[in-house]
């Protein structure tokens, strides 16, 4: 009986995740004290009991775990508001479909995006970034994963320097149509190698910068 709640939280955290990503009412949750209060007033609690009594032990414990961290990365987003001409079909196409010239479009954060396995459009592509963040120079090799019907890019990551301060690394990108251009909501799925670990601000506050870059570049280009 010992291993059978680590096996059961296991088994929930992925459908956990999806379902937490899929629900604008868990995107902008300021707490995980809100987050928690959140899930009983949906009724969650019920349907993922391991993960609602992380998220009670989190508010108990000075630390969260890596499990805590990983199971409330549905409210680590960032809004990052597109209102210019540009629409939710032009920022997909670039992600989606011209990733190769994403570097151009940012250079002062990408250097260089070199296809590693598969065709820059597909499913499941093996890609490796050169990027600096914070000044530092590094690379991340993903394979990415596409939800075209709900304009969702989540690039899982293989190996890279990330790596060198994470078990688990995983951008997650989604287009959202808004009357006037569209909304990118932007998340960092994370497990840190251990607690003294920091958390990867720095590289949201990269992933943030070159989607705005994106978007300069991609409007520039239609007027």
């Amino acid at each position: 009986m010992g291993n059978l709640k680590p096996k059961l939280l296991d088994n929930q955290l992925e459908t956990y995740i999806l379902d937490m990503r899929s629900h604008e009412e868990f995107l902008n949750l300021e707490s995980i004290r809100d987050f928690s209060q959140k899930l009983v007033a949906t009724r969650r609690h019920i349907v993922y009991p391991m993960g609602y009594l992380l998220m009670k032990l989190a508010l108990i414990l000075p630390v969260a775990t890596a499990s805590v961290e990983r199971i409330i990365l549905a409210m680590k987003i960032v809004k990052n508001c597109l209102r210019k001409k540009l629409g939710d079909s032009g920022m997909n196409n670039c992600l989606r479909k011209e990733a190769h010239k994403i570097p151009t479009a940012t250079k002062q954060n990408i250097q260089a995006v070199a296809l590693h396995e598969g065709d820059w459009h597909d499913h499941g592509a093996i890609k490796i970034w050169n990027y600096t963040v914070e000044g530092k120079s590094e690379t991340f090799k993903e394979k990415v994963e596409f939800d075209d019907a709900n304009m969702t890019f989540t690039l899982h990551g293989i190996e890279g320097d990330v790596y060198d301060e994470h078990k688990v690394f995983r951008p997650i990108c989604k287009v959202a149509p808004k009357t006037k251009g569209c909304v990118a909501k932007l998340a960092i799925e994370y497990e840190r190698v251990n607690e003294d670990a920091p958390i990867p601000n720095k590289y949201m506050d990269f992933f943030v910068s070159f989607t705005q870059d994106i978007d300069a570049h991609a409007y520039a280009a239609s007027t």
